[in-house]
């Protein structure tokens, strides 16, 4: 094996530095994850409506928003990350050197109403959002949860695009709208219907679609007060991306952990190296097979503000 001097010393180096920051929040989330006991939000309100208040175990089920919103005065802060494709094998440490990271902020602006705000490490993202849980399941009988998300997204890194082209601020922004279903069947079993939108100011090419839709389908079954397994899986009609790679459907599988009341931690696989709506569905890439899919987790924590 042919190596360049220094080079092993340099990547190991800064690996390290990059990777001490999470090494650091795992230590602190997973000693509480043997509580088998730990108190969580009960399925209804104790009204005689029997409001669901809580259909999923968090506001987000891997790289998708649930119905669910934070209470009032809520705010969570989220590290969300995605590691590259597990089939570049020992000298992609298995994804490793090709991650994707995202640090939020959600706050529990009313009761119904969840607003946001994140940057991602790819293409230098911001995005913020609205989420408006406008009906709860239980309500006049109703037998689903309603709510609608829509996310507005700019793009401050570097496209790909021709060094002497001229982009305008405008033309970096794009948006997504989603109008979600939800329905608690029982204490153990949630899912959820998503019909999402996206419109994109600017294309990569010119076979590629402003205007693109997706359909989504998500599920949660608790297994014990502690562990959850949970799957999303989003579809976008062919002819509206012109990417590379492109696949057009978004497929992530894995475990929910309540590492405490307001905490749940994410470990799951996935096939789309995007975090927010927006690259989620139109910038997953990859082909078939276990080799190209992602190690990802989510670490949340979640206090009161207000």
């Amino acid at each position: 094996m042919d190596f360049k001097s220094g080079s092993i010393t340099i990547v190991y180096t800064n690996l390290m530095k990059k990777q001490i920051l999470y090494l650091i929040v795992l230590m602190w989330v997973f000693p509480s994850i043997a509580q088998d006991g730990i108190p969580l939000d009960t399925t209804l309100n104790g009204n005689s409506e029997n409001i669901v208040d809580k259909t999923f175990p968090a506001i987000q089920i891997f790289n998708h928003p649930t119905t669910d919103a934070l209470p009032r005065g809520e705010m969570k802060l989220y590290l969300g990350h995605r590691m590259g494709e597990i089939g570049t094998g020992i000298d992609g440490l298995f994804g490793l050197y090709t991650a994707n990271s995202r640090f939020g902020a959600d706050i529990g602006l009313l009761n119904n109403v969840t607003v946001g705000i994140g940057s991602t490490s790819q293409q230098q993202l911001f995005d913020g959002y609205a989420k408006w849980l406008i009906i709860k399941q239980g309500w006049k009988k109703m037998p689903v949860s309603i709510a609608v998300f829509s996310d507005a997204t700019i793009a401050t890194g570097d496209l790909g695009y021709p060094s002497d082209a001229k982009i305008e601020t405008w033309q970096r922004l794009s948006y997504t709208t989603e109008l979600m279903f939800s329905r608690k069947f029982c204490d153990r079993f949630s899912a959820q219907l998503v019909a999402s939108y996206v419109h994109r100011n600017m294309t990569s090419t010119i076979n590629d679609k402003n205007e693109v839709f997706a359909a989504g389908v998500a599920a949660n079954i608790k297994i014990t007060n502690v562990w959850n397994i949970a799957a999303e899986y989003s579809y976008v009609p062919k002819g509206q991306v012109d990417l590379e790679g492109f696949r057009s459907s978004q497929l992530s599988v894995g475990v929910q952990i309540h590492t405490g009341p307001r905490h749940v931690f994410q470990l799951f696989f996935s096939n789309s190296g995007g975090i927010n709506e927006n690259t989620v569905l139109t910038q997953s890439t990859g082909g078939k097979g276990l080799k190209h899919l992602r190690l990802c987790f989510n670490i949340p924590t979640t206090f009161k503000i207000f």
